[in-house]
């Protein structure tokens, strides 16, 4: 939860007008005539004052209700609404059908995503590899995590797959549990991870660096770009471009605590943000002030989760007690078992030892016996 105010206002980039204005790029110079008629009648700027809540949950924009009474005076229906948000008509909406594994067949499967919408794969990216639906939805994950897993997710936000590999250990409340984080290449450039090709849209030609990834494909072809905050993890030159970019890695990194035993979350941070593409259009004076493509920044997005200390007192003594019980038990029994081998090892080769001495003791008075029997015999012979 934020702790600013809602209503708070501050300044931020004409979301509408940019997107309006990249539309046109590759058009006739008349109809960028007349769109930069129309900004300058209804006096679109390219920076606007914005309250918080305007910005994320959506305000009428006038632009986009000129545009689509103009399309309706000719009876052309757009399917534009008059109204923009970055998060409009998402607060509280569903986030789709999934399918999960049960793990009945394969632990390792448990909770893993096999559908979402009743589609095995998605239809955004240009490679098989990158529209994979791949992992859980980041909340749960199979019992007995290692430390040399590759965890993976799907988030809906970002419209892909995300991994993350182990970082260290930590602590949640008391309670051990490995660190997780996205690496570097995840974002990588096609030079760094070759795997990443697939998702240079609209083909791949249009390959952007290291740190960003374009979203247009599956927002409906708005300069929508993702980033890490601050582009942490970046390109140098998209962090150089903004002034005020200072990427850290405790204030802006991804992150998965996850308990190994239980493979429950028990703390996390999904830190994102939203970026527009800018750049100069011809005959759109607005734009001019932009030298070449540029991502600005509009917000940055901190999803947090912590265990609260009744849910981590129970988690610890309904779960990992009774766990660390079961191993000193196991333990215990096999110590018992190894000693109750030993004794029967000990005593066994005792027993053998002994019935072997007393074996050999019997032969020996037997021969005794017979070179007695065998003077007597020869005294009698002396005496006859």
């Amino acid at each position: 939860m934020s702790v600013g105010d809602e209503n708070d206002t501050f300044v931020s980039l004409n979301c509408p007008m940019m997107g309006f204005a990249t539309l046109v790029r590759f058009e006739y110079d008349i109809i960028k005539d007349i769109l930069e008629a129309a900004f300058e009648v209804l006096g679109e700027h390219l920076f606007v004052k914005l309250t918080v809540k305007d910005l994320i949950w959506g305000y009428e924009e006038p632009l986009l209700k000129f545009v689509n009474d103009a399309a309706k005076s000719r009876n052309i229906s757009l399917g534009l609404d008059d109204h923009f948000g970055l998060f409009y008509g998402q607060n509280g909406s569903n986030d789709g059908l999934y399918t999960i594994y049960t793990g009945v067949k394969d632990i390792t499967q448990a909770y893993s995503i096999q559908k979402w919408n009743g589609n095995e794969s998605l239809p955004y990216w240009e490679t098989i590899w990158c529209n994979a639906i791949n992992g859980t939805d980041g909340s749960l994950y199979h019992p007995f995590i290692k430390k040399s897993e590759t965890l993976r997710l799907f988030a809906t936000d970002v419209c892909r797959s995300l991994y993350a590999d182990y970082e260290g250990d930590r602590t949640v409340k008391g309670i051990d549990v490995y660190r997780f984080v996205p690496p570097a290449k995840m974002f990588g450039d096609i030079k760094t991870n070759p795997d990443n090709i697939g998702f240079c849209t609209p083909n791949i030609t249009e390959c952007l660096g290291s740190g960003v990834l374009n979203m247009s494909a599956c927002k409906d072809g708005a300069q929508i770009v993702m980033s890490s905050p601050h582009f942490y993890q970046g390109d140098p030159d998209y962090v150089n471009a903004i002034e005020g970019m200072h990427p850290e890695k405790d204030v802006h990194q991804t992150f998965l605590d996850v308990e190994p035993i239980s493979g429950v979350l028990l703390s996390a941070a999904k830190r994102l943000q939203i970026n527009i593409a800018v750049m100069p259009i011809p005959l759109i004076s607005s734009t001019a002030k932009f030298k070449n493509l540029t991502f600005f920044p509009v917000l940055w997005l901190n999803e947090s989760a912590l265990i609260n200390d009744a849910t981590a007192k129970d988690f610890k003594s309904q779960i990992l007690e009774p766990i660390k019980i079961l191993d000193a038990v196991k333990y215990g029994l096999i110590t018992i078992g190894a000693f109750i081998l030993f004794c029967t090892i000990v005593f066994t080769i005792k027993y053998w030892v002994q019935r072997s001495r007393t074996r050999g003791g019997e032969l020996q008075i037997n021969r005794g016996d017979y070179d007695v029997l065998r003077d007597g015999e020869n005294e009698q012979q002396d005496g006859e």
